[in-house]
């Protein structure tokens, strides 16, 4: 899926999702197309698409990465992340606490390390030394790891404090590098580094800090560097396009560009949210493709999966057929390919929009338009016309065999 378009011409349009009133909703839920227009004319109705989008192929393990990359921990997967492992190019893994997403970051040292947390241990990988457990003293149980100015910069899990690393160092601590988002008392749920800015996200609260350089401690609140808004999941939080993606405390998606927020969501998603009773699991990737960005957050226990195209501000439903969800689960731009996870077996695939399937099975697309009405009577329909481009499958293999299903309501969409 590349992105959704509805709109009236003239205007962008949204996609309301789940409203309360059927009769006045439309929507476009999964999967397979790199746009859609809804434009009414008249009392005619047009939806077009265009394109196909991303479908998945087997990514092979080990990987064969091209010389200038293959001692390179900035880009995966010399270290993948997975559900409940960590994996090197070595083979072998080290389980970890966490059953879902864990948190890395990377340095720029010499010999490039990567720090990996799970909420209870740290882990450090470098090509040098292998894959150990971080044993500093100094060090403490942390959720979420980034990197900034050198250090390595860490929620410590359950309080409102984070703690750094020694410069460049991401095995060595010192006591008293530690300090405490002290603006409101709630928990530090995440951190993230944004443009040299670094946000503390508590569960109620942010604020903003940077490295001012003090010999006590490098990093300092700035000025006016708090919002009354909080984090409802530390992995919901993602970064492009010079900003910050989340969703909040109160079950609404915002997008942060230095301390201004921009609600990004819209009612009809925000019901859906509302109905949910676990959303602190909300795992978020970005990537780009064909033009756009996109900002893809999926919660697991909901079995669902909500993308926001960036380009376009228009939201969509993402799943894979048979699921609730979208089974890619972490994304790495790397050596030239858009790599995923899959969360059902732990393979890595990539994405490729001349690929119509996600593992061998068809990708579906469902498109819902509103309810035709004339200046808001009712309309007899003699026939219905859907004008899509012919004469160009294939004779054979993948994509030679494309269907088209019609389903319609005479209710509203109630039944």
């Amino acid at each position: 899926v590349l992105s959704y378009t509805f709109g009236t011409p003239g205007e962008v349009g949204t996609l309301n999702y789940d409203g309360e009133d059927t009769r006045f909703e439309y929507n476009l839920c999964t999967l397979n197309a790199t746009s859609l227009e809804f434009s009414p004319t008249g009392h005619r109705m047009y939806i077009g698409a265009t394109s196909g989008g991303p479908g998945d192929v087997v990514f092979q393990w080990p990987l064969t990465p091209p010389e200038s990359a293959s001692s390179s921990i900035v880009n995966p997967p010399e270290i993948t992340e997975m559900p409940a492992i960590v994996e090197t190019p070595g083979g072998g893994g080290v389980p970890l606490k966490s059953p879902d997403c864990v948190s890395m970051s990377h340095n720029d040292a010499a010999t490039p390390e990567l720090v990996i947390v799970d909420g209870t241990n740290g882990w450090i990988y470098d090509t040098t030394n292998g894959l150990r457990q971080i044993t500093d003293e100094d060090f403490f149980s942390a959720d979420v790891v980034d990197f900034q100015d050198q250090y390595f910069v860490f929620n410590r899990a359950g309080t409102g404090q984070f703690f750094l690393s020694n410069l460049n160092a991401g095995s060595v601590y010192t006591a008293t590098d530690i300090a405490t988002a002290e603006g409101d008392p709630d928990r530090l749920v995440a951190l993230i580094s944004n443009r040299r800015e670094l946000w503390l996200f508590g569960a109620e609260t942010i604020e903003i800090w940077y490295n001012s350089g003090d010999s006590d401690f490098p990093f300092s609140r700035y000025e006016g560097g708090f919002l009354e808004r909080g984090c409802a999941a530390a992995f919901s939080i993602a970064e492009d396009d010079n900003s910050i993606f989340w969703l909040a405390e109160d079950r609404i998606f915002y997008r942060a560009d230095s301390s201004t927020l921009q609600r990004i969501s819209q009612h009809g998603i925000e019901e859906a949210l509302r109905k949910y009773k676990v959303i602190s699991d909300a795992c978020a990737f970005i990537y780009t493709m064909g033009g756009h960005k996109f900002y893809v957050c999926t919660f697991p226990a909901e079995d669902a999966t909500w993308v926001y195209d960036i380009t376009t501000g228009l939201w969509h439903e993402r799943q894979s057929r048979g699921m609730g969800r979208w089974r890619v689960s972490v994304y790495a731009d790397a050596f030239g390919k858009h790599l995923v996870g899959d969360f059902e077996d732990g393979r890595i695939g990539e994405l490729d929009l001349d690929t119509y399937q996600e593992y061998g099975v068809t990708i579906q697309g469902v498109a819902t338009g509103p309810v035709a009405h004339y200046d808001r009577k009712r309309v007899a329909h003699r026939r219905f016309e859907l004008d899509v481009e012919s004469g160009v499958g294939l004779t054979t293999g993948q994509g030679s065999d494309p269907q088209i299903w019609l389903d319609w309501s005479d209710t509203g969409g109630r039944t």
